[in-house]
């Protein structure tokens, strides 16, 4: 959910800080979005997604149990 417009990224962060993948880079509008990600290829650990739109940073953290 984007709260304003503005240029948009969305990553996938390791426990290590390596960006494992980028799943958006790019302006959106304000509104609800949905983003599907196949963490197929991933091992069992805990991840990050990092939302940053214009500064504003949310971070949110998930595991993979494989």
């Amino acid at each position: 959910s984007l709260a304003r417009s503005g240029q948009t990224s969305m990553i996938v962060i390791d426990e290590l800080g390596r960006n494992i993948s980028t799943l958006l880079s790019e302006f959106r509008s304000e509104g609800v979005y949905t983003i599907e990600f196949n963490t197929t290829q991933l091992r069992a650990g805990t991840y990050y997604v990092r939302l940053d739109q214009g500064g504003a940073v949310s971070t949110k953290k998930f595991v993979i149990v494989k």
